[in-house]
């Protein structure tokens, strides 16, 4: 990942993956646009695998801070964590919100550098570094989006990396 011209190093060591969701619930609670929110962390323990706790926690921040900004009113964003039900090499984690759906024209734009949805209050790097970090630990990012219902934003990591 290329981030203002120089290369950042993933920090890849065994983490407790619920810990690190919580500690970015912690921090993410001190932002403005998350405050008002509820955050609700529901996690399935995983044994320790190797990530960048930084990176991924800097990941979920975006999301988490994106969720909120979604939302029109008073609500919960929930992380859920779980292994893959189809492939156990897998975990997900899934930031859902309740907030205004992502058109489906719009859900294929969202990866792309500069795009962004909030106007002038948004850089449209936040997805799209957060997706390079993701797939520098050989995971994938995806959007989910209903009309009425909200959004998910899945983010899936090797265990067995």
């Amino acid at each position: 990942m290329h981030t203002q011209g120089e290369t950042v190093e993933l920090m890849m060591a065994p983490h407790d993956l619920t810990q690190a969701i919580e500690s970015a619930i912690r921090f993410a609670r001190f932002d403005q646009e998350v405050r008002s929110y509820e955050l609700v962390a529901d996690s399935q323990a995983i044994t320790p695998f190797c990530f960048d706790e930084f990176r991924i926690k800097q990941v979920l921040i975006n999301l988490i801070r994106n969720a909120a900004q979604a939302m029109d009113e008073a609500g919960t964003i929930t992380v859920k964590t779980y292994l893959d039900p189809a492939d156990s090499n897998w975990a997900i984690i899934d930031v859902v919100d309740k907030g205004v759906c992502i058109s489906e024209e719009n859900v294929k734009r969202i990866w792309e550098p500069f795009f962004s949805t909030k106007g002038t209050t948004g850089t449209g790097l936040g997805l799209d570094i957060s997706r390079s970090i993701v797939e520098r630990h050989g995971g994938q990012m995806n959007c989910e989006s209903t009309l009425g219902e909200g959004t998910t934003m899945s983010v899936r990591l090797p265990i067995n990396n």
